[in-house]
């Protein structure tokens, strides 16, 4: 996936409905899945359902044989429509021919009506279909027994029509729409599609639920690129904004034979934790204390009432916190706050976020594995990156400070997109005020840097003193996308921001509310550089070339240089490099398998330290 961020009714039947139905579709995306199943063709089994032709048509009632919920109203029949989907109730839609105005694009049709007839349709493959090669047949099945019954209504062989210059893409497609008694779960399952001899091209449907109108709480949609396979398509609340559901043949595949696209209905109380906003790596002491917080979404179709939180935090530390959320509105999101915590030791902890009993405690709970180090900030954890994004100009995370810490350098994800080989990118670093402080030499991207983490040295090693810094990738002109990001949604405010080129201010992403990228942006912190980097008049050692390459020469201003001894500290102070025996006032450090980044280094003898200093190693 690769995305990229722009700069900055009057029938008594339906006065029914509309009285007992709910404001907001009672099927929704947490309740929606996409899974390989199997397809079943239904054969002889129930009985054929007629229409007047196989082009433009709606059927008389047919009976589900068994009372159906849908959005809060109940059906025991339904109205079939030759172009690929079904109305509940008795009576038909506003028109017969009721699918997209042309093969590519998403005006008219099912999803865009405000008509009171065109409401509570299921649209399984919402297209302009008619008959192929082969005859179509539609036929209705109830089977089981009790209270577990299943009516299944199947299209088959339907064909694609040809739509202004877009060629029909299949002769013959199958696919059915399965209505469950009593759980009330929809399915539509999709059989094995005969492409036609013609040119592969792009053409758009419609799939997806739709209740009393075409607003954004009424609709279920169902998305997929057209080259995309069809187990990549996602569920998204509201019409659509750029792709429907796009198909074609060849290079655009048809479904695998069983693909399902399952709904279940919200329950009546049903809270899930939707995100847990935490940082993937915190450096100690500069990034405590910590501050947790997590998004809380009312799935269900009442509103929810005084919703405990619980913070646990288990590990190498230990913390409980506890919060209450007075109220919730049905498919509202609220973010709860916990009181900050301290944690000492260094080690991995897990971040779990549990809310109190509800109808399905089965979603009541979410997790973030976090490290605590001595000198990474990252809000990613260990998964592997989601996509890809970039933008003209930087895209930034912002990170906060106790005490003071020299900013090294950044390790910044850079994708495995084919369009960013060869392109250039550096990292970028401002302070809370958006002054910029230090950059990074340029990366001109290879296949080897991608689809890991790639450091990179600022060489002033800026020094932040109780407060915030901006760190993050600079991209000098689009076209490409450079960097990794995991998904998070909702996405939180606060932490990822995007800045223009020349601009002065920070847009930020999660305030945006519809971005979902957790910026796999680190920031790589140390002791206050201003420790290591003084110079005093007694500092006896100078080095050259500082930012170095394969080798760093360094001389001490010493007329006994008899057992002088070099020792080179990382930037958790970690001893990396120790060369004894130097007896020579000039001497050579080879890089060797030293990592690119910023190191401390002093010399010394038994008797005297001659001098310390910082290199940047690249």
């Amino acid at each position: 996936m690769k995305r990229k961020f722009l700069p900055l009714m009057l029938s008594l039947l339906a006065i029914s409905a509309a009285e007992s139905a709910f404001s907001q579709l009672n099927y929704n995306t947490y309740g929606a899945t996409n899974v390989a199943g199997t397809y079943t063709d239904l054969g002889t089994a129930g009985t054929v359902i007629t229409t007047a032709n196989f082009d433009d048509a709606n059927s008389a009632p047919q009976n589900i044989g068994f009372t159906f919920t849908y959005n809060g109203t109940a059906f025991t029949q339904f109205v079939l429509n030759t172009n690929g989907f079904i109305k509940l109730g008795s009576s038909n839609p506003s028109a017969a021919n009721l699918f997209y105005a042309s093969a590519t694009t998403t005006t008219g049709g099912v999803f865009n009506s405000a008509l009171p007839a065109d409401a509570n349709i299921l649209c399984v493959f919402n297209h302009d279909l008619k008959a192929g090669t082969l005859t179509p047949e539609y036929r209705v099945s109830t089977t089981g027994t009790g209270t577990s019954h299943v009516c299944t209504i199947q299209y088959k062989n339907v064909h694609d029509s040809l739509n202004g210059t877009v060629a029909s893409q299949y002769d013959n497609m199958s696919f059915q729409i399965k209505l469950y008694e009593t759980t009330n779960v929809i399915e539509f399952v999709y059989g094995t599609w005969a492409a036609s001899t013609n040119a592969s091209a792009f053409k758009a449907a419609a799939v997806g639920l739709k209740g009393l109108d075409n607003t954004t709480p009424q609709l279920l949609t169902v998305t997929k690129a057209s080259t995309k396979a069809w187990n990549t398509a996602t569920f998204s609340g509201g019409n659509y904004t750029g792709n429907a559901f796009n198909f074609g043949n060849g290079t655009r595949p048809a479904p695998d034979a069983g693909r399902t696209l399952r709904f279940t209905p919200a329950l009546l109380h049903d809270a899930t934790v939707a995100a847990v906003y935490t940082l993937g790596s915190i450096p100690k002491p500069w990034g405590v204390p910590q501050t947790d917080s997590a998004a809380v979404t009312n799935i269900g179709s009442d509103t929810l009432k005084n919703v405990t939180a619980t913070l646990t935090v288990t590990g190498a530390n230990t913390f409980t916190r506890n919060a209450t959320i007075p109220s919730i509105a049905p498919g509202a999101t609220m973010i709860v706050g916990f009181a900050s915590y301290s944690p000492a030791n260094a080690g991995t902890n897990t971040v779990t976020v549990t809310l109190g009993s509800d109808d399905n405690n089965g979603n009541n709970s979410a997790s973030y594995v976090q490290v605590i180090n001595t000198s990474v900030y990252s809000y990613a954890d260990a998964n592997a990156a989601g996509g890809a994004v970039g933008a003209t100009g930087y895209l930034l995370a912002k990170y906060n400070v106790t005490g003071a810490a020299s900013v090294n350098g950044a390790n910044i994800f850079i994708s495995n997109s084919a369009g960013a080989i060869t392109k250039s990118v550096y990292a970028i670093l401002f302070d809370a005020a958006g002054n910029k402080l230090d950059s990074s030499s340029t990366l001109v991207i290879a296949a080897t840097d991608t689809a890991k983490y790639h450091s990179f040295v600022f060489p002033k090693g800026p020094t932040i003193t109780n407060g915030a810094f901006y760190v993050g990738i600079a991209q000098p002109v689009t076209g490409y996308f450079p960097l990794g990001f995991q998904n998070e949604m909702p996405l939180r405010q606060g932490a990822f921001f995007i800045r223009t080129l020349g601009g002065t201010t920070f847009g930020d992403l999660g305030a945006a509310g519809n971005y979902t990228y957790r910026l796999m942006i680190q920031a790589v912190v140390s002791v206050s550089s201003g420790i290591f980097e003084h110079v005093a008049e007694n500092n006896l050692v100078t080095e050259y070339p500082n930012p170095c390459g394969d080798v760093a020469t360094f001389t001490v201003k010493t007329t006994h240089p008899e057992e002088l001894i070099f020792n080179l500290y990382d930037v958790t102070g970690n001893l990396v490099r120790n060369i004894q025996h130097i007896s020579t006032s000039e001497f050579k450090m080879e890089k060797g398998n030293l990592p690119a980044g910023v190191y401390f280094y002093n010399v010394m003898d038994t008797k005297t330290v001659y001098g310390f200093g910082k290199l940047i190693v690249q």
